[in-house]
Protein backbone atom coordinates (compact mmCIF):
# COMPACT_ATOMS: atom_id res chain seq x y z
CA UNK A 1 0.00 0.00 0.00
CA UNK A 2 1.29 3.40 -1.45
CA UNK A 3 -0.37 6.48 0.25
CA UNK A 4 1.01 10.16 0.29
CA UNK A 5 3.52 9.51 -2.31
CA UNK A 6 5.24 10.31 -5.49
CA UNK A 7 7.82 9.63 -8.33
CA UNK A 8 8.29 6.00 -7.46
CA UNK A 9 9.12 3.18 -9.88
CA UNK A 10 7.71 -0.92 -9.32
CA UNK A 11 10.16 -2.85 -11.89
CA UNK A 12 10.33 -6.28 -12.31
CA UNK A 13 8.45 -7.76 -9.24
CA UNK A 14 6.41 -10.34 -9.02
CA UNK A 15 3.56 -9.79 -6.69
CA UNK A 16 1.27 -12.64 -5.52
CA UNK A 17 -1.69 -13.37 -2.78
CA UNK A 18 -1.79 -9.60 -0.88
CA UNK A 19 -4.75 -10.00 1.96
CA UNK A 20 -6.17 -6.45 0.15
CA UNK A 21 -4.76 -5.59 -3.81
CA UNK A 22 -1.57 -6.22 -4.74
CA UNK A 23 -0.26 -2.64 -5.36
CA UNK A 24 -2.10 -0.19 -4.20
CA UNK A 25 -1.91 3.42 -4.93
CA UNK A 26 -4.24 6.00 -3.19
CA UNK A 27 -4.05 9.13 -1.11
CA UNK A 28 -2.94 11.42 -4.02
CA UNK A 29 0.18 9.08 -4.97
CA UNK A 30 1.49 10.43 -7.75
CA UNK A 31 3.76 9.96 -10.60
CA UNK A 32 3.67 6.02 -10.65
CA UNK A 33 5.75 3.75 -12.91
CA UNK A 34 4.78 0.25 -12.88
CA UNK A 35 6.31 -1.79 -15.47
CA UNK A 36 7.45 -5.36 -16.13
CA UNK A 37 5.56 -6.90 -13.16
CA UNK A 38 3.72 -9.94 -12.55
CA UNK A 39 0.74 -10.37 -10.45
CA UNK A 40 -1.01 -13.41 -9.31
CA UNK A 41 -3.27 -15.39 -6.53
CA UNK A 42 -2.41 -18.89 -6.11
CA UNK A 43 -5.95 -19.68 -4.60
CA UNK A 44 -8.93 -19.24 -6.68
CA UNK A 45 -10.68 -19.54 -2.89
CA UNK A 46 -9.84 -16.42 -1.96
CA UNK A 47 -12.57 -13.46 -1.77
CA UNK A 48 -10.38 -10.65 -2.01
CA UNK A 49 -8.67 -11.14 -5.55
CA UNK A 50 -7.64 -7.83 -6.72
CA UNK A 51 -4.43 -6.51 -8.74
CA UNK A 52 -4.21 -2.89 -8.31
CA UNK A 53 -6.10 0.39 -7.00
CA UNK A 54 -5.20 4.27 -7.87
CA UNK A 55 -7.12 6.52 -5.57
CA UNK A 56 -8.82 4.61 -2.57
CA UNK A 57 -12.90 5.78 -3.53
CA UNK A 58 -15.07 8.33 -5.42
CA UNK A 59 -15.31 10.83 -1.95
CA UNK A 60 -11.49 11.75 -2.19
CA UNK A 61 -11.72 14.21 -4.25
CA UNK A 62 -9.47 16.65 -1.81
CA UNK A 63 -6.17 14.21 -2.03
CA UNK A 64 -6.20 12.30 -5.54
CA UNK A 65 -8.01 15.31 -7.90
CA UNK A 66 -5.16 15.88 -9.90
CA UNK A 67 -2.60 13.49 -9.36
CA UNK A 68 -2.83 9.86 -9.29
CA UNK A 69 -0.71 10.14 -12.35
CA UNK A 70 0.00 6.91 -13.22
CA UNK A 71 1.92 4.43 -16.10
CA UNK A 72 1.45 0.32 -16.05
CA UNK A 73 3.40 -0.86 -18.95
CA UNK A 74 4.32 -4.81 -19.90
CA UNK A 75 2.91 -6.30 -16.85
CA UNK A 76 1.46 -9.30 -16.46
CA UNK A 77 -2.03 -9.59 -15.11
CA UNK A 78 -1.99 -13.53 -14.38
CA UNK A 79 -3.78 -16.29 -12.51
CA UNK A 80 -6.81 -15.94 -10.47
CA UNK A 81 -7.08 -12.00 -10.23
CA UNK A 82 -10.41 -11.23 -10.01
CA UNK A 83 -10.58 -6.80 -10.99
CA UNK A 84 -8.59 -3.65 -10.61
CA UNK A 85 -6.24 -4.09 -13.38
CA UNK A 86 -6.33 -1.83 -12.49
CA UNK A 87 -9.11 0.13 -11.19
CA UNK A 88 -8.29 4.15 -11.56
CA UNK A 89 -10.06 6.73 -10.18
CA UNK A 90 -9.58 10.71 -10.60
CA UNK A 91 -6.34 11.36 -12.48
CA UNK A 92 -4.63 10.48 -16.00
CA UNK A 93 -3.35 6.86 -16.28
CA UNK A 94 -1.56 5.42 -19.01
CA UNK A 95 -1.92 1.20 -19.91
CA UNK A 96 0.11 -0.38 -22.54
CA UNK A 97 1.88 -2.75 -23.45
CA UNK A 98 0.31 -5.34 -20.64
CA UNK A 99 -0.69 -8.76 -21.33
CA UNK A 100 -4.09 -9.75 -19.53
CA UNK A 101 -4.61 -13.94 -19.56
CA UNK A 102 -6.27 -14.36 -16.33
CA UNK A 103 -9.70 -16.15 -16.71
CA UNK A 104 -13.24 -15.90 -15.07
CA UNK A 105 -12.14 -12.60 -13.28
CA UNK A 106 -14.70 -9.91 -13.05
CA UNK A 107 -13.55 -6.63 -15.11
CA UNK A 108 -9.86 -6.25 -15.55
CA UNK A 109 -9.46 -2.15 -16.48
CA UNK A 110 -12.33 -0.03 -13.94
CA UNK A 111 -12.07 3.56 -14.85
CA UNK A 112 -14.59 5.82 -13.21
CA UNK A 113 -14.42 9.29 -10.78
CA UNK A 114 -12.71 12.08 -12.99
CA UNK A 115 -10.11 9.55 -14.70
CA UNK A 116 -8.85 9.80 -18.21
CA UNK A 117 -6.66 6.79 -18.97
CA UNK A 118 -5.25 5.59 -22.30
CA UNK A 119 -5.63 1.99 -22.91
CA UNK A 120 -2.86 1.15 -25.75
CA UNK A 121 -1.48 -1.49 -27.55
CA UNK A 122 -2.52 -4.63 -24.62
CA UNK A 123 -3.27 -8.32 -25.57
CA UNK A 124 -6.29 -9.43 -23.90
CA UNK A 125 -6.85 -12.98 -23.53
CA UNK A 126 -9.63 -15.19 -22.38
CA UNK A 127 -11.00 -12.74 -19.58
CA UNK A 128 -14.04 -10.91 -19.30
CA UNK A 129 -14.76 -7.32 -19.66
CA UNK A 130 -11.38 -6.19 -20.67
CA UNK A 131 -12.29 -2.21 -19.84
CA UNK A 132 -15.29 -0.24 -18.37
CA UNK A 133 -16.43 2.78 -16.37
CA UNK A 134 -17.11 2.41 -12.93
CA UNK A 135 -20.21 4.65 -11.40
CA UNK A 136 -20.81 6.10 -14.81
CA UNK A 137 -23.86 7.18 -13.11
CA UNK A 138 -22.32 8.94 -10.35
CA UNK A 139 -18.85 10.76 -12.64
CA UNK A 140 -17.99 11.52 -15.25
CA UNK A 141 -14.99 9.73 -16.96
CA UNK A 142 -12.68 8.91 -20.22
CA UNK A 143 -11.39 5.94 -21.79
CA UNK A 144 -9.18 6.20 -24.76
CA UNK A 145 -8.49 2.51 -25.99
CA UNK A 146 -6.35 2.08 -29.24
CA UNK A 147 -3.91 -0.77 -30.68
CA UNK A 148 -5.19 -3.26 -28.36
CA UNK A 149 -6.12 -6.96 -28.94
CA UNK A 150 -9.24 -8.88 -27.65
CA UNK A 151 -9.08 -12.75 -27.81
CA UNK A 152 -11.93 -14.72 -27.05
CA UNK A 153 -12.81 -11.74 -24.22
CA UNK A 154 -16.59 -11.28 -23.54
CA UNK A 155 -18.03 -8.20 -21.76
CA UNK A 156 -17.29 -4.78 -21.53
CA UNK A 157 -14.84 -2.69 -23.98
CA UNK A 158 -16.47 0.43 -23.19
CA UNK A 159 -14.49 3.61 -24.71
CA UNK A 160 -15.22 7.59 -25.09
CA UNK A 161 -16.83 9.54 -22.26
CA UNK A 162 -18.97 8.10 -19.52
CA UNK A 163 -20.81 11.88 -18.42
CA UNK A 164 -23.69 11.49 -15.98
CA UNK A 165 -26.25 14.84 -16.59
CA UNK A 166 -25.20 17.84 -15.22
CA UNK A 167 -21.66 17.35 -15.25
CA UNK A 168 -18.63 18.62 -17.68
CA UNK A 169 -16.95 15.80 -19.67
CA UNK A 170 -13.43 14.85 -19.05
CA UNK A 171 -11.03 15.54 -21.31
CA UNK A 172 -9.20 12.75 -23.13
CA UNK A 173 -5.94 11.61 -22.28
CA UNK A 174 -4.59 11.42 -25.15
CA UNK A 175 -0.77 12.35 -25.15
CA UNK A 176 1.59 10.96 -22.19
CA UNK A 177 3.95 13.59 -20.96
CA UNK A 178 6.88 11.22 -21.65
CA UNK A 179 9.03 9.21 -24.58
CA UNK A 180 7.82 5.95 -24.71
CA UNK A 181 7.97 2.97 -27.60
CA UNK A 182 4.89 0.85 -28.21
CA UNK A 183 5.45 -2.42 -29.33
CA UNK A 184 2.27 -4.09 -31.19
CA UNK A 185 -0.17 -5.61 -29.22
CA UNK A 186 0.74 -8.96 -31.03
CA UNK A 187 4.14 -9.08 -29.62
CA UNK A 188 2.99 -8.76 -26.08
CA UNK A 189 2.24 -12.22 -24.81
CA UNK A 190 5.81 -13.53 -26.03
CA UNK A 191 7.42 -10.21 -24.29
CA UNK A 192 5.84 -10.32 -20.86
CA UNK A 193 5.79 -13.70 -20.50
CA UNK A 194 9.49 -14.04 -21.11
CA UNK A 195 10.72 -10.42 -19.08
CA UNK A 196 8.26 -9.81 -16.87
CA UNK A 197 8.95 -10.69 -13.14
CA UNK A 198 12.40 -10.96 -11.44
CA UNK A 199 15.46 -11.11 -13.80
Amino acid sequence: AVRYSHHLWFDHLSVWDASDGLIDLTQGTNYVTVSWCKFFYTDRDNPHRLASLVGGGAEHEDTDMGRNKVTYHHNWFANNIESRMPRYLFGQGHIYNNYYSTTKNGYAIGVGVYASVLVENNYFKDIDSPHGFMYPDRRPAYITAEGNIYDNTKGNIASGAATPEGYAPVEPFTEPPYDYVLDDAKDVPFLVMKYSGPQ
